[in-house]
């Protein structure tokens, strides 16, 4: 049953909603509902919640720093640098960043609002990255479905409940970026010294009023619950307190970039005064009632310092705010700059054009913020896997000398690193490395090959040779040498190189032309595209599980092999353009079934002896981690100074 209490002049004026949960068993089974008109906000007679003074700090000039090279500890981002398709993501990332980057320097005189904000696709990346930073942040992400939250189902606050669960063991305070129905907002935890079960949640949300009382409550009702049921399976009394405050700054008049305002909170709550003190006065409030859950919804908070306003999009609410909080008017955003609020607003107010190709005048700041992010989570991320590029390496060496097993394959991992080192130490290669989609694929369609198109319309309008590892499913790799018609661009020789174990049948390989000659077609100008494929069966000598390595091997020498005169690789390109030109078909296959272009030294020998697949792999697989390395190694070196 919901209840509002309203608290005596001398505590902090709010409205309060409390939940009672039936036990920790039942809250399981049977939540509480909730329901009833939705609550308005807090009074503001805040009596005895903290005042803010402003700093007694002379104001200064702005002075220009040097940025200093980051003091990261790329190893606290090791899980981040491993899991599955962080590649991808990180391609993903730098596309959006430059996406971001063209809005915002189109036109200096006036920002264009990016379309398609993708910040909550990353969130998780930019938390790990901004945790590594600051590592006592204690900084994690989590997502709230509103839906699955508003019936009731403990499952929404899962990852939050797991948190706490830890946290009131180990008593340590923690800060979280959550997710709730598309909007993110900024969390601060903290435990009572001496009864954990006193918790104090601390929410500051960008925009207005995003969750209703009710919905709070709901939240810290289901969180409760989950915790009295753990410490009733530990045999532990339960008496877990929740006090939630959500103070509402009202500074993003958007509908994107929440994910943005929520990290550069979430970053100001640990220093903050009133942060501290509110959190100290919640903890001493929570012992005192009966009621599992506290909740306190504050609109336009007097509390928080002036760094929490810094990203205020527009002027009018500026100055409304610095009316009703004066000690905010001279007291300095950040010891970087030492500007003032308004002073620092001034600095970053642009025309905008928005969408609807309406003008208005609003602040950069979070967008020029969003963009530091981006390019310092790229950044430490690659940094992340060099490291891990090293631990790997490492490995291999100790397998290489006989004091360890061979580690797993991990080359997959990283093949876009090494994929990159081969083209910069031969740039003729022109080698790249894709994913297939194979659902996609079998139906033809082009987003199938999505990364190759760009690569297949570079051949069209360049000509030449190029070569790819193609990701055909179930981590399996093959290798790709391309040719295109010096006469006729649209027309192209694939030859394919695929080794044991592979997913694909004659079939799949047809989808695969045809789709790649759709990829001509568009690229062709009103010309068609024409595929011969040719598939290389190399299965008696390409054994190996890790298809990655032999397939990323393999197209070095297949481009060996196509440079040479009457080479293998080059007579099967010269065959397949010639049948090409006089085809009546747009695709056609053929498979050569000779030895493949690869060492002599491939399949001779054996067990673990110098001469087999085995031990040549094993020395590649060194070679090109330390040409990797250090070329890594060097990219990260600060560029000479220019006098």
């Amino acid at each position: 049953m919901l209840k509002t209490r309203i608290t005596p002049a001398t505590q902090p004026a709010r409205t309060s909603t409390v939940a009672h949960p039936n036990g920790a068993t039942e809250s399981q089974t049977q939540p509480p509902q909730v329901s009833g008109p939705r609550a308005r906000t807090a009074d503001r007679n805040f009596t005895n919640l903290p005042t803010r003074h402003a700093g007694a700090r002379a104001l200064k000039q702005p002075v220009k720093l040097t940025r200093a090279a980051s003091k990261v500890d790329t190893r606290a981002l090791a899980a981040a640098a491993i899991q599955p398709g962080l590649s991808a993501r990180l391609e993903s990332m730098r596309q959006y960043l430059a996406e971001l980057k063209t809005a915002a320097h189109a036109d200096p005189n006036l920002r264009v609002e990016t379309p398609g904000h993708r910040d909550a696709e990353f969130l998780d990346l930019l938390v790990a990255v901004e945790n590594a930073r600051h590592p006592k942040l204690a900084l994690s992400a989590h997502t709230i479905s509103l839906n699955t939250l508003n019936t009731t189902n403990p499952a929404a606050v899962a990852s939050l409940a797991r948190n706490l669960e830890t946290s009131m063991r180990s008593r340590e305070p923690w800060h979280a970026v959550v997710d709730i129905g598309g909007h993110a907002m900024a969390l601060s935890v903290r435990h009572h010294p001496e009864q954990p079960r006193q918790i104090s949640m601390i929410v500051v949300n960008s925009a207005g009023e995003h969750l209703s009382v009710p919905e709070w409550n709901l939240m810290a009702t289901l969180l409760a619950g989950h915790l009295n049921h753990k410490l009733e399976q530990a045999g532990d009394p339960k008496g877990v307190r929740i006090v939630l405050h959500c103070l509402n700054t009202g500074i993003q008049k958007t509908n994107h970039g929440g994910a943005i305002f929520a990290l550069s909170a979430v970053k100001a709550m640990p220093g903050d005064e009133d942060i501290g003190k509110l959190h100290a006065h919640a903890l001493s409030e929570a012992g005192k009632h009966a009621d599992a859950v506290d909740v306190h919804v504050i609109d336009e908070t007097p509390l928080l310092g002036p760094r929490f306003f810094k990203h205020m999009t527009h002027a009018f609410g500026l100055e409304r705010m610095l009316t009703n909080r004066p000690d905010l008017r001279t007291a300095p955003v950040n010891k970087k700059t030492g500007l003032p609020l308004a002073q620092y607003q001034s600095q970053h107010l642009r025309p905008h054009r928005l969408l609807q190709h309406v003008r208005e005048t609003s602040s950069t700041s979070y967008e020029d913020k969003r963009l530091q992010l981006y390019e310092r989570a790229i950044t430490h991320l690659a940094s992340a896997r060099v490291e891990a590029l090293t631990d790997h390496l490492d490995a291999l060496r100790r397998a290489r000398k006989g004091k360890a097993d061979m580690p797993a394959p991990r080359d997959a991992e990283f093949l876009d690193l090494l994929v990159e080192v081969e083209n910069k130490l031969d740039p003729q290669l022109r080698l790249s490395a894709h994913k297939i989609d194979a659902p996609r694929l079998a139906v033809r369609d082009p987003g199938a090959i999505a990364s190759l198109a760009p690569v297949v319309a570079d051949g069209v309008r360049g000509g030449g040779d190029w070569h790819a590892t193609l990701d055909i499913g179930d981590g399996h790799h093959v290798a790709v040498a391309a040719r295109h018609d010096a006469a006729h661009p649209t027309h192209v020789s694939l030859a394919v190189l695929d080794g044991a174990g592979s997913p694909f049948s004659p079939a799949n390989w047809r989808d695969l032309a045809s789709t790649v000659a759709k990829c001509l077609d568009a690229a062709g100008n009103g010309r068609t595209g024409k595929v011969w494929l040719t598939y290389v069966d190399a299965s008696s000598q390409a054994t190996t599980s890790n298809s990655a390595l032999f397939a990323l091997r393999a197209t070095k020498e297949m481009k060996e092999s196509g440079l040479q005169h009457d080479g293998l690789i080059d007579q099967m390109h010269k065959n397949a353009l010639n049948l090409a030109r006089s085809a009546q078909t747009a695709v056609s296959l053929g498979k050569y079934g000779g030895p493949a272009p690869l060492d002599p030294e491939y399949g001779t020998g054996g067990g673990a002896d110098r001469y087999s697949l085995d031990g040549i792999l094993r020395q590649e697989h060194i070679k090109m981690y330390k040409h990797a390395i250090r070329h890594f190694e060097r990219a990260k070196e600060p560029a000479p100074e220019r006098h």
